[in-house]
């Protein structure tokens, strides 16, 4: 390897090696665009005016005759002098080691059909259009870290080969990547970061009607094949603590919170695991079980252990790693621990070994029929004969029927052709996207892995349908990244967050839910904790709870069928009678503020009937002051789901055919996260109900008009476009919901809404909502600020009223149009939205990268021309 070379590989910019194909991902078009964060958009903006001006002063001039004479016979003195450096220019880059005449010709066919000569052709055109030489060096990238290279007409290659005595080290640019993993790495050891959710006591109050099953692997702890193969005393631990970050924002290491480097020889372990795995919502264990022939198992102990342990009464189900344990943890044939060969006596033999555990009352059943997986089934010789094997064995034992289930790995799909009955996803198995290696700014330019775009998953699995000829079940991953077990061959799928697995567990939950059966509805997680994967659910130091937290916020849309509203306040619903034209439908969450309620429902004169929804677990005496106040009131007991939106929506369908002319929507807001909560509050109230004047007005208003379905407060009509909020508050889902409710895609574009969700309007405005949204449709109350269906309906009243044919205005003017707020008081303005709900940031990222694109195109059309005038130019 020549030093050129040697630099180059140690240069950032310098073109990664591509990697050998995935069976998990896609490889990337060499054609990728390139993009880079140290040419600014309006650095870009400012080079392309500065090309198209010069042309344009050259194309100008060119028309004047003596003027282009003279240029070109100046340029012909010249001829000779530039021929022969450009010659030794080729010699230079010949020399370097950095040109690759097979692999240009390869990644530029147009060069290949024209019967150029590529290095000709390189120095004279590609270096300028941003063509790399070969994979050892970016030239774009270099382009991007010296702009003016264009313009001055140097060479980009001999320019950097020019850098070289300079600097026999890393280029430029390789300090900022190490100043940048510095600040992480000590942002990371000093204190928990901005994702951090702290341990929570709160469980769900009934199991969910789906069940959540989190892939185990019982690997931390000691043995003695470990030992011998690995050194003495290595875990799984060894691995995932020596891991290093291979780019800037890279995550490693991934280290453990509450439960520490643990061991699973230890007991409480398990035990502790148990009791989160189930306040956060999981329903079962799925254990990875490694039996070979001759009836050898590894890491058994856990799984025994947690099988004998009488105070672990969690559900549990096992997956049969059906394929070879070797050094590079990829089952393949290279460097083989354990040889899985699958003998004919292994099929009765494994079914005698596993028996026990599918007799265990813990085991998971679907319809009564113990479940198990098999990871690679087709490494079985003969599938079919393996599951009459085990179906008649077990008939035969007394265990009964089997529920078969192929892992959906290496290529496996449907599950009949080997005798199964359902089939799981296992991803990152199955999952085609790009990489996105080239956007990566690496700290190590020996990396030879892949990077890929967590989003870009979860986008890509929820576009999948399910399949009508089998059963399937559908599988998600909270992250990825086995650079712990691979260093610096890992595949990484970067971006993961607690916000985007909650997307995409809570879509796959969405279409499980669907199924007929309610046996069937399973959701896998892998993992439970592969921690040198990078997946896994157990509490880190950087998210600490955040992925059970979501995996609970989750499975809390779909409690048991019998949940919903407590029976006490359906039954005071269907007693209801309407005395006034008016009704008060108050959410008092928060008793204390009924003082401050009452003085605004005074200016009705008492001219209305109240419902007040009240905490289910709260005691009458509570709300005394409320019945002492307001005789006739009727109190409506509620659980804490859905704030303030889910009470009303259910007591507003309740009354719909009482026929109330108008309803006034309260509640006792007090946004214990913002220290101006009470003034927020105040200002709603003043506007709704703030004089006697001001509320005759209103319901002369409704009289007088039966157009009008919707009145809110002056002052608080925001424009969703620009107050949508932020990625946690799932746009792209907003959007689903108002198209189902009746408002359409052009309306939605200019939709806004009253914040707070206090207003007046008629019951019927608001059917197509209060008819498409069940109470248990809303999310468990953990204390979440945004994104959750009642933040999503509450920026869709008014769109849903107007859908409806009906006008909405605010009190200040009740016959015109709403004064829509540029600056909101309360609330800072979200970033502008691009198509799919994404932030301004990947907007410009685009835009920067659309640029670049352009000026190369631009560049490319007039070679000629671009040589000629900078030849004439420095003469």
């Amino acid at each position: 390897m020549s030093e050129a070379q040697h630099i180059a590989k140690q240069n950032p910019v310098a073109a990664p090696e591509p990697s050998q194909a995935e069976a998990t991902a896609a490889q990337t078009s060499a054609a990728q665009p390139h993009t880079d964060t140290a040419l600014t958009p309006q650095a870009l903006e400012e080079q392309q005016r500065h090309i198209l001006k010069q042309y344009a002063i050259f194309a100008h001039r060119s028309k004047q005759r003596n003027w282009l004479l003279r240029a070109l016979a100046r340029r012909y003195t010249r001829y000779f002098t530039e021929r022969r450096a450009k010659s030794n220019d080729k010699q230079r880059i010949l020399a370097s080691g950095l040109f690759d005449v097979d692999w240009y010709l390869d990644q530029n066919p147009d060069v290949r059909h024209s019967g150029q000569d590529a290095l000709e052709h390189y120095v004279r055109y590609g270096g300028f259009e941003g063509r790399d030489p070969s994979r050892h060096f970016d030239t774009l990238a270099w382009l991007q870290q010296h702009p003016g290279l264009i313009e001055q007409q140097i060479h980009p290659l001999i320019h950097y080969i020019d850098q070289l005595p300079q600097a026999p080290g890393p280029v430029q640019g390789r300090r900022g990547n190490v100043e940048a993993l510095y600040k992480q790495l000590i942002a990371s050891a000093s204190q928990p970061s901005e994702e951090h959710v702290a341990a929570s006591d709160h469980h769900l109050s009934e199991p969910s009607r789906l069940r959540a099953i989190a892939f185990y692997l019982p690997q931390f702890h000691p043995f003695l094949e470990n030992d011998t193969w690995w050194g003495k005393g290595f875990t799984e631990w060894t691995n995932v603590s020596k891991a290093v970050p291979q780019f800037v924002g890279h995550y490693q290491p991934r280290l453990p919170g509450e439960l520490g480097f643990y061991d699973l020889r230890l007991p409480q372990i398990q035990e502790r695991q148990v009791e989160l795995a189930r306040q956060y919502g999981l329903s079962a264990f799925c254990f990875h079980y490694y039996w070979f022939t001759g009836r050898r198992r590894l890491l058994e102990l856990p799984l025994d252990q947690y099988v004998a342990n009488p105070n672990i009464d969690f559900p549990f189900c096992i997956c049969w790693a059906n394929e070879n344990w070797t050094r590079r943890w990829d089952g393949q044939e290279q460097d083989i621990l354990m040889e899985q060969r699958h003998e004919p006596q292994d099929d009765l033999e494994f079914i005698e070994d596993v028996a026990p555990l599918l007799r265990d009352p813990r085991y998971l059943r679907v319809d009564g029929k113990p479940l198990l997986i098999v990871y690679r089934i087709n490494l079985l010789p003969n599938p079919r004969r393996t599951v009459e094997t085990w179906r008649n064995y077990c008939r035969e034992q007394g265990i009964g029927e089997l529920h078969l289930v192929v892992a959906q790995s290496f290529g496996i799909g449907a599950p009949q052709p080997y005798g199964f009955d359902a089939a799981v996803e296992f991803p990152p198995h199955g999952i085609h996207i790009d990489r996105q290696n080239r956007n990566i700014e690496f700290i190590n330019p020996d990396f030879r892995g892949n990077v890929y775009e967590y989003s870009h998953v979860v986008e890509s699995q929820l576009a999948k349908d399910m399949p009508e000829d089998y059963v399937l079940y559908r599988s998600v991953f909270p992250s990825w990244d086995n650079e712990a077990r691979k260093p610096e061959r890992g595949h990484v799928f970067h971006n993961a967050s607690p916000e985007l697995y909650l997307r995409w567990l809570g879509g796959i939950c969405d279409q499980t839910d669907k199924r007929d059966n309610p046996d069937q509805k399973l959701v896998f997680i892998n993992a439970w904790n592969e921690w040198a994967e990078g997946a896994y659910l157990e509490p880190d130091r950087r998210y600490g709870y955040a992925y059970l937290q979501a995996t609970q916020q989750t499975l809390a849309h779909y409690p048991p069928p019998q949940a919903g509203l407590h029976a006490a306040a359906e039954v005071l619903l269907g007693q209801a009678k309407r005395q006034h034209d008016t009704a008060v439908i108050l959410h008092l969450f928060y008793p204390e503020l009924w003082p401050e309620i009452r003085a605004g429902l005074a200016h009705l004169d008492s001219a209305y009937d109240l419902y007040v929804s009240v905490p289910d677990t709260a005691q009458t005496t509570d709300f005394a002051q409320v019945l002492a106040d307001v005789p006739g009131a009727t109190l409506l007991p509620f659980p804490n789901r859905g704030r303030d939106v889910a009470p009303f929506l259910t007591i507003l369908k309740g009354i719909q055919p009482l026929g109330y002319r108008q309803v006034c929507k309260l509640h006792a807001k007090r946004s214990l996260h913002r220290a101006d909560g009470d003034r927020w509050r105040h200002s709603f109230l003043d506007q709704l109900l703030g004089s006697q004047e001001n509320v005759q007005k209103i319901l002369q208003a409704f009289a007088g008009n039966d157009e009008l379905g919707m009145v809110g407060p002056y002052g608080h009509w925001l424009n969703y476009a620009h107050y949508w909020g932020y990625p946690a508050s799932r746009p792209d889902n907003l959007r689903e919901l108002a198209i189902r409710m009746g408002v359409s895609p052009e309306d939605f574009k200019r939709l806004h809404f009253f914040a707070g969700s206090m207003f007046w309007c008629r019951p019927d405005s608001l059917a197509p909502m209060f008819n498409s949204i069940t109470p248990d449709a809303f999310d468990v109350e953990l204390g979440q600020i945004d994104g959750t269906l009642a933040h999503e309906l509450e920026r869709l009243f008014a769109g849903v009223c107007q859908s409806t044919g009906m006008k909405v205005t605010d009190n200040a003017n009740l016959h015109g149009q709403p004064h829509t707020v540029r600056m909101y008081a309360f609330a800072a303005p979200s970033p502008p939205m691009v198509a799919g709900g994404a932030a301004v940031e990947w907007q410009e990222r685009i835009k920067t990268q659309q640029r670049y694109v352009r000026l190369r195109e631009i560049v490319r059309r007039i070679p000629y021309a671009r040589r000629i005038y900078h030849a004439i130019r420095s003469m």
